[in-house]
């Protein structure tokens, strides 16, 4: 039997990382734009019940829109709740097939899609201190130092030099990648700012801008949900797999800023946001 411990740092499977870049995207709960229209009308009908029947002093209207409204909104929360615990399952679903799937001895003639990706992890649980960010293999490419309760983290490459600087200037949680990123980040190499990291309003999927370089002329990325896109080209995905957080990126997109964005995450104050 393995031990559950190398089964938590065991490095990850060829399936697991396909089903983590291409299958997550396919399992999730997409709450679509139409999707919350017709909820919102939905509520601002009953609403306008209630107000009539109670304006016009008539308590067949006052009773039909709060009932309406009440039901409404009781079925509203069990509904997308329903709708992210189904596609959590499909997600554990999917990754225990991926897991239980014996890696083949050689794959001839097939592209890997992979090949010009480059795959860092670091632990979901930040710790006090600090943490390692790591690659496929398990080698140290960058320590990153924890600093004034969480809102600077100082990047320091292997062998101590490059340093980068992650600043939060407010912890208020965003709803992207479940609320591990905070709503504002600045990355900085020295005082310079090299990168900035934005939450935008969005009714559909959380969408998070991500600038590297100056803001007239620099390169920007848009995270949605878990993906990274270019564009409308999807360059990168951020995902969780046994407590760790993976940025699987393509080289050429790799930069200070996409480094900045995997140190920033905070699962530990996501988790406590949702008490």
């Amino acid at each position: 039997m393995s031990d559950p411990a190398d089964a938590e740092h065991r490095q990850i499977s060829d399936y697991e990382r396909a089903v983590c870049y291409y299958a997550y995207s396919g399992a999730s709960a997409n709450v679509t734009l139409a999707l919350i229209l017709v909820y919102a009308l939905c509520l601002v009908e009953a609403a306008a019940a209630l107000a009539y029947g109670y304006f016009s002093d008539d308590k067949t209207w006052t009773t039909v829109g709060t009932v309406a409204l009440g039901g409404m909104i009781v079925f509203g929360v069990i509904a997308f709740s329903f709708r992210a615990l189904m596609a959590d399952i499909r997600r554990r679903r999917t990754l225990a097939i991926a897991n239980c799937t014996p890696e083949p001895e050689s794959v001839k003639g097939l592209p890997d899609p992979f090949a010009d990706h480059a795959l860092l992890r670091r632990p979901a649980d930040e710790g006090r201190e600090g943490f390692e960010i790591t690659d496929r293999d398990g080698k140290v490419r960058y320590r990153v130092a924890i600093k004034e309760d969480g809102r600077v983290r100082v990047i320091h490459d292997a062998e101590g030099k490059e340093a980068i600087t992650v600043r939060i200037p407010q912890f208020t949680r965003s709803f992207a990648l479940g609320g591990m990123l905070p709503r504002r980040v600045e990355v900085l190499v020295g005082n310079e700012v090299i990168g900035r990291i934005r939450q935008r309003f969005t009714l559909g999927a959380p969408l998070a801008e991500i600038i590297e370089g100056r803001l007239a002329d620099g390169k920007r990325y848009s995270l949605r949900e878990t993906g990274l896109f270019q564009g409308h080209r999807l360059v990168g995905r951020i995902y969780l797999l046994r407590d760790h957080a993976y940025l699987d990126v393509e080289q050429a997109a790799l930069g200070k800023t996409l480094i900045g964005l995997l140190a920033a995450l905070s699962y530990e104050r996501a988790q406590t946001a949702l008490l």
